[in-house]
């Protein structure tokens, strides 16, 4: 999928967010909760076929990310990935402020019981929801490490301005047909961090891997020597290297650890270690962008019959369509200057709106949708200004078939 590094983060993979009740000396926390299938089997599934696929630079490290973080004895990795790496590198992107920092505190203080010590872990689904909800505040208004303490109603307001528009899952080897690592840097290379759960080891856990500044040592998937819940990290995905066959992670352990913060995992260890992967669309505050709004339905309806071409037209910036039978397709927003535009498509059987995807795309992109034993592949040709008051307009067509 095509997703400008502004709205979309493949959450870039940060680290580990242990889930222990204590700490050795030299052990870090983690505190991500491992999923089960039927978790990862209620997530909406996106499938996608990238612009230029195959012609990817071999290396790719995106940049404007915070100084490594330390979570400390908590078990907010989550919060550091999402919060802290991810949502700071959109809002520098947006603001064109590159000293800005988020606050993980404000996400993690928020989402764990009151009641529960600061050990406990969060799901990613959780703390994505809750930014998609809520939004997160700087570092600078809420920078309290005391997991009890929560944010006054003047952070929480301005939380507000710096929401996520959605996010879908982009691996998972629980979901073996989903995509590979291949997708992964497709992402990385058009801007968009990936948000990544992985399991670890001991070695790693323990601070075994050490600070290693000078050389970028890989992680290659040692023995797996400890519990799930134990040794399951959230990290962000910003770079990789087809020389030394390894992603780049943006940890949540200081400085000391790793390169400098950064650690490097192969391919390999990504393949069989990472249980959840995500991408992540920001919202915008811009004039450029029009709010999302599903307030002018087309009543042209495409019938299926030979699952072929179903639709080839045009979507105005705020409008629908409905391309098969239950299926709509909405703009979220259309930006004729940089030629892209944001879709979500939903079901809309018994009158519901499920969200079955968001997806961005550029002119010449095509996207393809597995949902309720279909494929659904979506091409945008262009974007530009028509009719009498000049309404933005995406011009695409969308094709469908029975999924094999």
């Amino acid at each position: 999928m095509n997703f400008d590094m502004k709205k979309f983060i493949i959450l870039p993979i940060l680290f580990l967010c242990s889930f222990i009740e204590s700490q050795e000396i030299g052990e870090k926390n983690m505190g991500l909760i491992m999923p089960t299938k039927e978790y990862i089997d209620s997530l909406p599934l996106v499938e996608f076929i990238p612009k230029g696929f195959k012609s990817i630079p071999k290396k790719k490290i995106l940049l404007g990310f915070p100084i490594p973080g330390n979570q400390g004895v908590d078990a907010s990795c989550t919060a550091w990935t999402i919060g802290y790496g991810l949502k700071t590198y959109h809002e520098r992107i947006e603001q064109g402020n590159p000293n800005l920092v988020m606050s993980p505190y404000f996400v993690y203080n928020q989402l764990i019981p009151i009641t529960s010590p600061c050990n406990k872990g969060i799901k990613f689904k959780i703390a994505l929801d809750f930014l998609k909800e809520n939004g997160i505040s700087t570092l600078k208004k809420f920078n309290q490490k005391n997991c009890k303490t929560q944010p006054n109603l003047f952070v929480i307001n301005e939380a507000k301005k710096f929401k996520i528009e959605d996010y879908y899952l982009i691996y998972s080897i629980l979901k073996p047909k989903l995509g590979n690592y291949f997708d992964v840097k497709a992402e990385i290379a058009q801007g968009n961090p990936v948000v990544v759960g992985i399991l670890l080891d001991n070695s790693f856990r323990n601070d075994n891997y050490g600070n290693r500044a000078e050389d970028r040592f890989v992680w290659d998937n040692p023995k797996i020597d400890c519990s799930k819940n134990e040794c399951y990290h959230a990290m962000l995905c910003v770079g990789y290297d087809d020389s030394i066959s390894a992603f780049k992670f943006l940890n949540s352990h200081g400085t000391d650890f790793g390169n400098d913060g950064y650690v490097w995992i192969s391919y390999k260890a990504f393949m069989e270690r990472v249980y959840e992967a995500y991408v992540v669309l920001d919202a915008k505050n811009s004039e450029d962008y029009y709010n999302f709004a599903f307030n002018k339905s087309s009543n042209k309806i495409f019938k299926n019959s030979k699952l072929d071409s179903i639709f080839d037209g045009t979507i105005k910036a705020g409008g629908t369509t409905i391309i098969d039978n239950n299926i709509k397709v909405g703009a979220a927003y259309i930006k004729n200057r940089n030629d892209e535009a944001v879709f979500k498509m939903y079901d809309t059987n018994n009158n519901t709106n499920k969200l079955i995807g968001t997806y961005k795309m550029n002119s010449g992109d095509i996207y393809k949708i597995n949902y309720n034993n279909m494929v659904y592949e979506i091409e945008l040709d262009t974007v530009k200004r028509v009719g009498l008051f000049m309404k933005q307009t995406a011009f695409l067509s969308i094709n469908a078939k029975k999924e094999k």
